[in-house]
């Protein structure tokens, strides 16, 4: 799976909506959560998530109990327990936890 595709996926589980490609900018942009439609500046740039800790760890925040015992513990198999896991192999974790992941995407 590329890191433009965990990036969507993860954003669409995070609620952004009609998440496209700005080719302009060579980025993905899409309607924020709960943003309308209407309003331009509600169209923005989504995370990246495989390449910003803070910006995963937005999503790390939103995970229920079960799915965080998953995710640690696939972070856990990854080096010194996941504490020293890059935003790109937690991307991953999530993408795998969460039912996102999808073979040669």
């Amino acid at each position: 799976m590329t890191t433009e595709a965990m990036n969507r996926k993860l954003a669409e589980w995070m609620g952004w909506t009609e998440v496209y490609e700005n080719g302009l900018y060579d980025q993905l942009e899409g309607l924020r959560p709960g943003g309308d439609k209407r309003n331009k500046s509600d169209w923005q740039p989504i995370p990246d998530y495989s390449g910003s800790l803070d910006a995963v760890a937005e999503v790390e925040a939103k995970l229920k109990k079960l799915e965080r015992e998953v995710y640690l513990g696939r972070l856990a198999r990854l080096d010194h327990g996941g504490k020293c896991a890059t935003a790109l192999q937690r991307s991953e974790a999530l993408c795998r936890t969460l039912g996102l992941w999808e073979d040669d995407v």
